[in-house]
């Protein structure tokens, strides 16, 4: 008889799909532990699913996940469809928070994460008008020539990169210096390193702002909608199936649908944005990402200023019509392990730039391909290294028609300022390798590197050393010191006009520190820098382009 309920109960067990999910928000429990009549356990899957088999009958199934009231599943078998059980958060306790010190290959950085970025009063929800408030880095002013630029401790803008997931951005600001291209929400951290950088960057002879965005959030949707009188715009962040999760941000102006022009503004300024990510989470820890990107600015006006212009000169001033706009993608992979990470990034950037007025014209297309790697490998206790390489294949299509050298336009169409006609395609490659060792010898961090930089387009490469160093002296109190040489190729279009052949730009830069931790809430920071340079080019409207040499330094 026994034999024969074994035999019946095993012909009528049925299975049993079923997820597990938390109380008010719907989001799954990935890694929770389903405990089974028998006395085995299974866990759910990252989209908070399980299956099993069981017997006839009812049943209940504890339910159990770290952070969460455990939980009961009853059911009663054959079940059809999928059985769910929701848990409640565990109520909150005492959370102690460990903060460390970011380990940097690059000794003098200024680093600005998403809370600093949210919480600061005074940059309009903007990390880039934040970090012209940073020591060294200077605030432009708005809707001028300078506008928009980045300058580090006295570099020319031309001198400084802007880096977004190690993908060069055409440009930073829209109209001028209104709004930086990139949403806010979707930004992780933005980190300056105004100069004397370590070997992992190159072709920058000013500094280098590293801008991370925001990994998508694989558990929680969220998102949100921002609007002033200017703006508009939305941003949310999305979980799928399967560890994958996405994210999207789009803005525009709207101000033109209520006013077309005014007595400066022939066609009211235009301007917009977006951002759209994936992500796909590897079961060995890794990821797999994809990021689109893009901007665009238009508007017209009058040359020259029109409060200035008599009736007569008004009625007469030629009408200009300005548009930019890119488009990019970036592929990135991660990689981890017990004793190394790898990450690798390939971008495509196309940039499209000019103007028009009656008597002129300006057409500038630039494609830009880029690939970029880092390894670093765990070799002992005290000693990692870190190697890597970058490349860059560049493609600019140029055409200019002018009757006349329009100075007045230099900051918007600078090709057109000059008052020659172009028509010509420029090709180059340019990048690098480099090597840096990281060796702890108690408190004291020293970092050597050595980086191998060229360029196709001057013929030219150059062997650049680094070094930089840490020491700890107490919990807190840091020195570092930092210094090497840096170098970089020139624009395409000074390289077009130059009479003789450009060289690399050289610098040989320096900087040293202290930092102090005050109370784990203030951070105050004293840093000298100095820097040498030769063959700057200075390329102006109305002036053939020279080369010059100097020092600077500054605290």
């Amino acid at each position: 008889m026994i034999g024969l309920w074994l035999v019946a109960s095993a012909a009528l067990a049925a299975d049993l799909s079923g997820e597990v999910r938390a109380r008010g928000t719907g989001d799954p429990i990935a890694g929770a532990d389903v405990q089974l009549p028998d006395g085995t356990h299974v866990v759910t899957d990252p989209d908070g699913r399980f299956s099993a088999v069981l017997p006839a009958g009812p049943h209940v199934l504890p339910v159990s996940a770290p952070g969460w009231q455990s939980g009961d599943l009853s059911v009663e078998m054959p079940h059809s469809g999928v059985a769910q059980v929701w848990l409640r958060p565990a109520p909150v306790t005492l959370e102690i928070v460990v903060e460390a010190k970011a380990e940097s290959p690059h000794k003098s950085r200024q680093v600005l994460d998403r809370e600093r970025v949210e919480k600061v009063p005074g940059a309009f929800d903007d990390p880039f008008r934040l970090a012209q408030s940073l020591p060294g880095v200077a605030s432009t002013p708005e809707y001028s020539p300078t506008s928009g630029a980045l300058v580090l401790r006295g570099a020319a803008p031309g001198e400084s990169r802007v880096f977004l997931d190690g993908v060069e951005l055409p440009y930073l600001y829209h109209f001028q210096q209104y709004a930086s291209v990139v949403h806010s929400r979707l930004l992780e951290e933005l980190a300056i390193y105004p100069s004397a950088f370590g070997a992992s960057w190159g072709d920058a002879v000013g500094g280098v702002a590293a801008v991370r965005t925001r990994r998508p959030d694989p558990v929680r949707t969220h998102g949100g909608v921002n609007l002033n009188t200017i703006t508009g715009g939305a941003w949310v962040q999305a979980p799928l199936r399967g560890g994958r999760a996405v994210s999207l941000s789009g803005r525009r102006s709207f101000a033109d649908l209520f006013d077309s022009s005014n007595d400066q503004y022939t066609s009211w300024p235009v301007f917009w944005d977006y951002m759209g990510g994936a992500e796909q989470r590897l079961d060995s820890g890794g990821r797999l990402g994809l990021t689109l990107l893009g901007a665009g600015d238009s508007y017209g006006r009058y040359v020259g200023d029109t409060g200035l212009l008599d009736p007569v000169g008004r009625d007469q001033a030629p009408d200009f019509r300005f548009s930019r706009a890119f488009h990019g993608a970036i592929a990135s992979s991660e990689l981890n392990g017990a004793t190394s990470s790898h990450q690798s990034t390939l971008g495509l950037t196309h940039d499209r730039w000019g103007g028009e007025l009656t008597g002129g014209m300006q057409d500038r297309r630039a494609l830009q391909t880029v690939a970029r790697h880092t390894s670093r490998f765990l070799v002992t206790d005290w000693l990692s290294v870190a190697t890597g390489g970058d490349g860059t294949v560049n493609t600019v299509q140029r055409d200019v028609q002018v009757d006349q050298a329009w100075l007045e336009l230099a900051a918007e169409v600078p090709l057109m300022a000059h008052g020659v006609d172009i028509q010509d395609q420029w090709s180059r490659v340019r990048g690098g390798v480099w090597v840096e060792p990281q060796v702890k010898l108690g408190p004291v961090e020293l970092q050597p590197g050595l980086r191998l930089q060229g360029d196709s387009l001057v013929q030219a490469s150059a062997v650049e050393p680094r070094i930089g160093a840490e020491a700890d002296l107490g919990e807190s109190v840091q020195l570092h010191a930092a210094g090497g040489r840096h170098t970089q190729a020139p624009e395409v279009d000074a390289i077009a006009r130059a009479t003789d052949a450009l060289d690399l730009i050289d610098s040989w830069q320096a900087v040293a520190g202290v930092n102090w931790a005050v109370a784990g809430r203030w951070e105050l920071g004293v840093e000298g820098w100095g820097r040498t340079l030769t063959g700057a080019v200075v390329d102006k409207a109305g002036a053939p382009v020279q080369t010059v040499s100097g020092q600077a330094g500054g605290v």
